[in-house]
């Protein structure tokens, strides 16, 4: 069974009445009306101006394609490819993964090897891909773009 709580009667606080006195060095004028403040609408400051570095697109609506087509880009590194002596020697064969961005302009920049298989050959298709003839570019929403792509080049001995 629950009990119910005692209910005990406080008297009233007494009010305490203490004098401080307090000295300011402060001097009240009130002949001076106080004026609110003025407001001037000056333009915000410029923001800083960061060089703006192109957006680089993987996918685009457009895809940059080589003059005649994929299947004549891979011929012309066919024929512009010199399979490197060392490379040779050891028999190395295998796929040299290269990554490029088709610029505005048709041009290949930023050609790097994403995987390589060493013995030259990386440096042979970067080499190949420098002297390569320009793109048509890739297109977004109706105007040339940058557009990084990856391709493999094979290399086989016969």
């Amino acid at each position: 069974m629950l009990q119910q709580p005692e209910i005990i009667e406080v008297p009233e606080d007494e009010e305490i009445e203490q004098q401080v006195e307090m000295e300011l060095d402060v001097e009240v004028q009130e002949e001076k009306p106080v004026q609110a403040p003025v407001k001037i609408n000056a333009p915000p400051p410029p923001a800083p101006v960061e060089p703006q570095e192109e957006e680089v697109f993987l996918i685009v609506e457009e895809q940059p394609q080589p003059d005649g087509g994929m299947e004549a880009f891979y011929k012309y590194i066919g024929k512009k490819i010199e399979y490197p002596k060392q490379a040779r020697r050891m028999g190395v064969e295998g796929r040299v993964f290269v990554q490029f961005v088709v610029d505005k302009d048709g041009s290949l920049t930023e050609i790097k090897v994403l995987k390589g298989i060493g013995s030259g050959c990386d440096e042979e298709a970067v080499r190949v891909l420098q002297s390569a003839p320009k793109w048509k570019p890739g297109k977004q929403r109706g105007r040339n773009v940058k557009v990084r792509m990856s391709i493999p080049i094979y290399f086989k001995l016969s």
